[in-house]
């Protein structure tokens, strides 16, 4: 165990006696404190003040002590400024404390006030729940809208010509070139894509639709006006093909009422021009009188249905050139056989008065031979199965009739060597 060790005296205590009894203790303990230490004089200067301020008000003392009396009792002196000061604080406090009770009695107020207030809110709550249950219903279903709203507008946008191309789908005189099929192209797409997505939305591309179709339908009937147009000009007997009316004849295709409508009205046209040119080689010849007309050889039955037959095999090779030209080589059988209709009559005509004046059955074989080898080629080019057989027939007509002369022709002769060869053995 370790004692404690204790500080060492100063010297100046050493020599210094000490004083007996509690008195000699607490002289010794005041006369041992320096008085230049702050805080003893700061001690000091604050009792001199507080009887300072005592004397000032020693008349209004209760106890009527004297001043002396009152510098010696510094307790008592201590003990009323506490006192004092006490009493100052009580009084302070029970302002506060009535300030407090005030701004209670406010809080209080206020808070009744507040429970009323949040009471209204509640019942106003309570009365427009349904309000705005229905407000936020209505806002879900504008904000759905304006997405529909968006989406048909972009869908229209999509789906719908532009002006400038239903100007110029619909414009008279028509026009028909690159542009013009470019849009004709597209409002077929945009239709086309219409009906597809009708099985989706039937209702919501209904309208459309239609009107794509009524655009689309006008746009194809002012082709095929312009396409009937140009066809007048084909019966010329050199006709031009133009490109565009190739390519609105592959566009028609695929409409079988016009596509048949054009077909039937160009097949017309080269009829009649046929009809016109095989008139004019018959009767006037080429320009110029070359080559000569075919009637001039008239007096030679061979050359002259030999001339007939050859201009005609020449004009259908012309004829399926220009009709491939077209672009119409499937059809070109067909138009073909109508075209030849308006040759048929005049050919038959001629090849009748020329065979019925032939009495020679060389002669007769010559044209039989011809017709017969026609016959053959003109099968190849205009097979029956068309729809306007009449020149075929004619030309078989024709060839069985002048196998029908030759026959008799030859019976005819038989039967003179036969009478010949009886009355020479007779």
């Amino acid at each position: 165990m370790h004692l404690q060790q204790q500080p060492p005296v100063p010297p100046h205590q050493l020599s210094e006696p000490r004083a007996p009894g509690s008195l000699g203790r607490r002289v010794m303990q005041i006369t041992q404190v320096p008085l230049d230490d702050p805080s003893v004089r700061q001690t000091l200067e604050a009792l001199s003040l507080c009887y300072d301020q005592y004397d000032a008000v020693k008349d209004s003392d209760a106890r009527g002590l004297s001043a002396l009396v009152k510098h010696r009792d510094v307790r008592g002196d201590m003990q009323d400024c506490t006192m004092q000061l006490d009493v100052e604080f009580a009084r302070s406090l029970g302002l506060v404390d009535q300030v407090f009770e005030q701004l209670e009695l406010s809080l209080e107020k206020v808070d009744r006030q507040c429970k009323g207030l949040r009471a209204l809110v509640d019942r106003a709550l309570t009365a427009t729940a349904e309000v705005a249950e229905m407000a936020s219903v209505v806002d879900d279903e504008r904000k759905e809208l304006a997405m529909r709203e968006k989406l048909a507008v972009e869908f229209v946008r999509r789906f719908s010509p532009d002006e400038s191309q239903v100007r110029r789908l619909l414009r008279l005189p028509l026009v028909v070139d690159g542009q013009y099929i470019d849009a004709l192209e597209s409002v077929e797409a945009m239709r086309a894509e219409c009906l597809k997505m009708m099985g989706v939305s039937q209702a919501a591309v209904k309208d459309l639709a239609d009107e794509l179709q009524l655009l689309e339908s006008k746009a194809y009937d002012n082709l095929l006006k312009w396409l009937i147009d140009g066809v007048r000009e084909l019966g010329r007997s050199t006709p031009d093909v133009d490109r565009w009316m190739r390519v609105a004849l592959d566009k028609l295709r695929g409409h079988a009422a016009l596509f048949e409508a054009v077909v039937s009205e160009i097949s017309r046209a080269r009829c009649e021009a046929l009809g016109r040119e095989f008139i004019v080689a018959l009767t006037k010849g080429g320009p110029g009188g070359t080559p000569r007309p075919i009637e001039a050889h008239a007096g030679d039955p061979q050359r002259y249905v030999g001339d007939m037959l050859a201009w005609v095999h020449q004009a259908c090779a012309s004829e399926k050139e220009f009709f491939d030209a077209l672009g119409l080589r499937e059809e070109s059988g067909h138009m073909l056989a109508v075209a030849l209709t308006s040759v048929a009559r005049p050919l038959e005509i001629r090849v009748i008065q020329t065979t019925q004046e032939m009495r020679a059955p060389v002669s007769l074989y010559r044209v039989h031979s011809l017709l017969a080898f026609y016959r053959i080629l003109f099968g190849v080019l205009c097979p029956r199965k068309t729809q306007s057989p009449e020149f075929m027939d004619t030309v078989e007509s024709l060839a069985r009739g002048t196998r029908t002369q030759l026959v008799d022709a030859l019976e005819r002769m038989v039967d003179l060597v036969a009478g010949d060869f009886e009355s020479v053995t007779t």
